[in-house]
């Protein structure tokens, strides 16, 4: 047991001895590297500080050269700058005499052209002058030979219209009357038929009655049923008669609804026609043209069976006399009171444009005034969205009233 710990001890004391000889050995390999690595740093800093020198002696040498260059080169710049200035005012002062010639030369063309141009000018503008004036007087008296007849035309359409108003109002009226007087005749017969079957009958029972007085109750019965048949027969044929007269007023009705109808077509085309025509009228500039157009529109004489195309007409565009008439149509109604909606909204319209203008004129003044009516014209129609020809006649309208 002593001989192995001894022989262990001994083992251990040799690896101790190998572990102290290693440790002794690698200090030893650190100092020699360690000196190798101050020995390579020694000699960097030394070749660093050789290349550092070397450097800055090629820098300076460098600076030197280049101040030398960039100091000819200054020079050169410089001469060649003098000797450009030099040129360059001799350049500038020949300019300068030049510039003063032309200049000189050029001022006197300007005026010579100025003093033309000036004196044509002068011609031109009063040659402007007198042509304008002419042209305003010619318009001017154009525009009151058209109002003029047309004034007429309008006056001529009114008495027309009047006449034919009056005409078909008696017609209407005696028509009625005759009717009325037929009806009450008739009436006032059927009356006193009727009175006298009724007497009749009264007494024809009175007699019966007297006579049949001790009859039986059957025979009271079957003479109520007598009479009731009778009352139902004479009801169907009054409601037979009630029949034929309505299909009668309605065939009546019928064909005075197509005479209107076709009279209102032919009157809507000729008011299409003088509509387009007024507008070319207004809008154009050939007014010699819009007076033959204007006369050419005359309203057709007067046919057989056209006394209720006059009497609607009159209807649509004036007012008649008050007389007796039958009850007027709820869609007649309707349309002439939207026709005097619309007439006043245009009197409206007008009457503001007038108070708009400087100087507050009057109608007529207005009316004499071409570019205003023109005017007029077209903010009423884009306004009111209507035709020129309307605005037209209601203005013409009311400087007739006025």
């Amino acid at each position: 047991m002593a001989s192995i710990m001894q022989k262990l001890a001994i083992e251990r004391a040799k690896r101790l001895q190998a572990r102290a000889d290693a440790l002794q050995q690698l200090e030893q390999e650190q100092a020699q590297r360690a000196a190798e690595f101050a020995a390579q740093a020694e000699a960097t800093t030394d070749f660093l500080a050789s290349a550092r020198q070397r450097r800055v002696a090629s820098e300076q040498s460098r600076q030197l050269s280049a101040e030398q260059a960039q100091n000819q080169r200054l020079a050169a710049a410089q001469d060649r700058s003098q000797q450009t200035q030099e040129k360059l005012a001799q350049l500038n002062q020949e300019r300068l005499d030049i510039a003063s010639r032309d200049r000189m030369l050029r001022s006197l063309e300007v005026q010579t052209r100025a003093s033309m141009v000036q004196s044509q000018l002068v011609q031109q503008q009063q040659q402007r002058l007198t042509d304008a004036a002419e042209a305003s007087d010619q318009r001017g008296q154009e525009f009151q030979a058209r109002a003029i007849a047309m004034q007429d035309q309008l006056s001529q359409i009114s008495q027309e219209r009047l006449a034919n108003a009056a005409i078909d109002a008696n017609a209407r009226l005696v028509e009625m009357t005759t009717r009325t007087a037929a009806i009450t005749a008739k009436l006032e017969e059927i009356q006193s038929q009727r009175l006298a079957e009724a007497d009749k009958a009264i007494r024809d029972r009175m007699q019966e009655f007297q006579a049949r007085a001790q009859l039986t109750q059957s025979q009271l019965e079957q003479i109520g049923q007598d009479r009731i048949t009778n009352a139902k027969a004479d009801a169907d044929d009054r409601q037979l008669d009630v029949q034929v007269r309505a299909e009668t007023v309605q065939s009546q009705l019928a064909d005075y609804h197509e005479d209107r109808t076709s009279m209102s077509a032919e009157l809507a085309q000729e008011l299409a026609d003088y509509r387009q025509k007024l507008t070319q009228s207004i809008w154009g500039m050939d007014y010699s043209e819009v007076v033959t157009s204007a006369k050419e529109i005359t309203p057709p004489p007067a046919k057989p069976k056209s006394s209720r195309r006059s009497s609607s007409k009159a209807k649509k565009q004036t007012k008649p006399a008050p007389a007796p008439k039958p009850a007027t149509p709820p869609a007649a109604a309707e349309s002439s009171d939207n026709a005097a909606q619309e007439t006043d909204k245009i009197e409206t319209f007008i009457q503001g444009y007038v108070k708009e203008m400087k100087g507050n004129p009057s109608l007529m003044e207005v009316v004499e005034d071409r570019e205003a009516v023109r005017d007029l014209l077209a903010k009423g129609a884009s306004t009111l969205a209507i035709d020129p020809s309307e605005v037209l006649n209601t203005l013409l309208r009311m400087v007739e009233n006025a």
